[in-house]
């Protein structure tokens, strides 16, 4: 039977130096579960004292029935732990460390602006109102629908990981990112691509190692696999199948960003895979023997924005195909000089 008293201690008076017997300023309770018995502190008002007392009691009698809150010792550790945990998720997922960087950073950036500590906290009209500042701040509509999609996604794993009963913010939809373009893409034409590569194909110039046929055939890679940068480095030689008809290129589920295997066809540009590409591997073993060998050695700078000029290598430490890391800044970068070299060349005419 549960029992609400104030215990009494002995303490010594500073004046008489006597000891004397005193009661304890807050009630506490004394109820009886499924451990044994239990005497917790409760209040130091009486009425608030007995309704804590009788809820601890109602879920005493509830764990004995077999009603167990699942949820109880989640709602009592802070929302910062659950985000560590949420991490962890992102990267047994198969995440990059930069996406859960990015994923993390945002979150936290939403509850702290929140100012949510624990699960009960969590609000869609706080985090509406956190959007709306961030708005204010300059962010354009795409990047507040990215916050917005973060901390939704980490209420959703709570629910999925059964640390809360339902996700608060389900019902909060992200703004129309189409009528606030900040950066909107300009994709070539393609009379403008096939320039490009000619324009590339022709230039004597090397840049970064590249020569001019180098560049036209990454140009064309690039542009008929749709692979990202990260994809193209993780493509190895025998990734590339110039024997079918058209020729294709093969990238293996472990290096695209989605998981799964992909297959693209090779656009025909100036100067085929099936004679560029030998050539370019019997100049790398030419440059790794002069290096064994140590002739050719020079210093490397590593300045920001520079590259080193050995060959990369792709994942798992295979070499890629040359130099392709840094193949989407190069094509964003060196096209667009060559296709305005050209269109100055052909007004000059």
């Amino acid at each position: 039977m549960a029992s609400l008293f104030k215990p009494s201690y002995t303490q010594v008076d500073p004046t008489t130096g006597r000891k004397v017997r005193r009661r304890a300023k807050k009630w506490y309770g004394q109820y009886s579960d499924h451990d044994g018995t239990h005497r917790v502190p409760l209040s130091t008002d009486k009425t608030a004292a007995q309704q804590m007392l009788t809820a601890l009691v109602r879920k005493a009698e509830l764990g004995r029935a077999g009603v167990v809150d699942h949820f109880a010792e989640h709602r009592k550790t802070p929302l910062a732990e659950h985000l560590a945990d949420f991490r962890c998720y992102l990267e047994s997922k198969g995440d990059t460390a930069k996406q859960v960087a990015l994923k993390i950073g945002r979150a936290r950036r939403v509850l702290a602006g929140c100012r949510f500590a624990f699960i009960a906290d969590l609000s869609a009209s706080h985090v509406q109102e956190f959007l709306v500042r961030l708005k204010a701040d300059g962010n354009g509509v795409q990047t507040v629908n990215y916050y917005l999609r973060e901390i939704k996604s980490f209420c959703r794993w709570l629910v999925a990981d059964r640390r809360t009963a339902d996700n608060p913010l389900s019902h909060l939809a992200g703004g129309n990112a189409k009528t606030d373009r900040r950066h909107d893409r300009m994709p070539l034409t393609a009379g403008e691509l096939r320039s490009v590569i000619v324009s590339a194909a022709a230039s004597g110039e090397v840049f970064r190692g590249l020569t001019g046929q180098d560049r036209a055939v990454l140009y064309a890679t690039a542009a008929g696999t749709g692979f990202r940068a990260a994809e193209l480095a993780s493509l190895a030689p025998e990734a590339f199948d110039l024997d079918s008809n058209p020729p294709t290129a093969t990238l293996a589920a472990t290096d695209a960003k989605n998981g799964r295997a992909g297959r693209a066809t090779l656009v025909p540009g100036p100067g085929s895979h099936a004679t560029w590409l030998p050539c370019r591997q019997a100049r790398r073993r030419a440059r790794l023997a002069r290096h064994v060998a140590g002739k050719g050695r020079r210093h490397v700078s590593h300045r920001p924005g520079r590259r080193p000029r050995e060959l990369c290598r792709g994942r798992n430490g295979r070499h890629a195909v040359p130099r392709l890391p840094f193949l989407a800044a190069h094509v964003h970068q060196h096209a667009g000089q060559e296709r305005g070299d050209l269109e100055r060349g052909h007004a000059a005419r």
